[in-house]
């Protein structure tokens, strides 16, 4: 596989984990409950009876135990990928992948940022003041006034633009050559998972392998 498809990979093996954790985190799928009611013994004319309290599990698992060997397979399958992921940017002849994706990321913070500062405008707008004096009886009154509020810009949004623009325009051009090198690197793993399957699938394959 590809770089970009051990990302896709590694994002399905996530998917996997949190739905284990999940299902092994739901009280009614690893406890079972039952409810004794005891009418008898207040009421000889009923009886006693036995009711299972516990929810229906979100979907087939007759063992819990072989949910959590699956939830420890994932997260195998996981550190074994980070590995080998490893292994294939060390490959990288041009390109240090990591740092220039760092790098992006801020190159891509900053352009948003000042694309944003490019766009704040000088406004004057007029409001309501209101305060207070005394009239002729001599009492306190309270009386409205326009308040003319001005905002003016306090920076070069030339500036701002430019440098925008360069950093977007840079942004683009590392994405451009990240993207070759994740399609060009090779990482040799054998997934154990398919990314075709469920959730479900994907345990039920997984205890059928193990059988």
């Amino acid at each position: 596989m590809n770089l970009k498809e051990s990302y896709r990979y590694h994002n399905y093996l996530e998917s996997l984990m949190v739905g284990a954790a999940r299902y092994l985190s739901t009280p009614g799928n690893v406890m079972n409950v039952k409810s004794e009611h005891m009418r008898k013994k207040v009421n000889p004319d009923a009886e006693d009876e036995t009711l299972d309290a516990s929810a229906e599990r979100t979907i087939q698992c007759e063992d819990n135990n072989q949910m959590i060997d699956f939830l420890v397979a994932v997260c195998n399958e996981r550190c074994a990928l980070a590995l080998a992921v490893e292994r294939a940017k060390q490959d990288f002849k041009a390109v240090c992948y990591d740092a220039e994706l760092f790098s992006n990321r801020c190159r891509q913070t900053v352009a948003s940022t000042l694309k944003r500062l490019a766009d704040i405008k000088s406004t004057e707008r007029i409001t309501t003041g209101t305060a207070y004096k005394f009239n002729a009886e001599g009492n306190q009154i309270q009386y409205r006034y326009d308040v003319k509020e001005i905002a003016t810009i306090d920076f070069d949004r030339k500036k701002a633009k430019e440098i925008a623009r360069k950093f977007s325009q840079e942004a683009n051009e590392v994405s451009d050559r990240l993207d070759h090198a994740m399609l060009e690197a090779t990482v040799v793993f054998d997934p154990r998972f398919s990314l075709d399957d469920s959730f479900e699938e994907a345990f039920l394959n997984f205890i059928n392998k193990e059988d």
